[in-house]
């Protein structure tokens, strides 16, 4: 729910944007169109560092160790950090992407190809 939140604002900033702008790309890219999306894999964040601290503490191990064993089952071999995530749906919002439609873009750090 919190990413359809997440989406559906990023959506209506860049639609009050590009009306601003006086551009006529409103109707057309964000209106009519499968919005393409973003899935993503662990991202470092307060969240994921409270679930870290959950399960170190259940097997009785340091919350540094077992940051690092998530991240080297991570192809690229680090967790993603916000900006990552970030990056790739301003990537979706540019106009280098504006004939892409209902895509799925992955920002996963290859882990879904383990």
């Amino acid at each position: 729910m919190r990413a359809q939140l997440g989406a559906a604002y990023l959506r209506k900033t860049l639609e009050w944007s590009l009306k601003a702008l006086g551009t006529d790309y409103v109707d057309i890219y964000f209106i009519h169109w499968p919005d393409p999306a973003v899935a993503r894999g662990s991202v470092d964040t307060e969240m994921l560092s409270g679930a870290y601290g959950e399960e170190a503490a259940m097997l009785g191990r340091p919350m540094d160790e077992l940051r690092a064993e998530w991240a080297a089952a991570v192809p690229l071999g680090r967790l993603a950090q916000p900006r990552d995530i970030a990056d790739a749906f301003l990537l979706l919002a540019s106009e280098e992407a504006a004939y892409i439609t209902g895509a799925t873009l992955r920002c996963d750090g290859g882990t879904l190809l383990v």
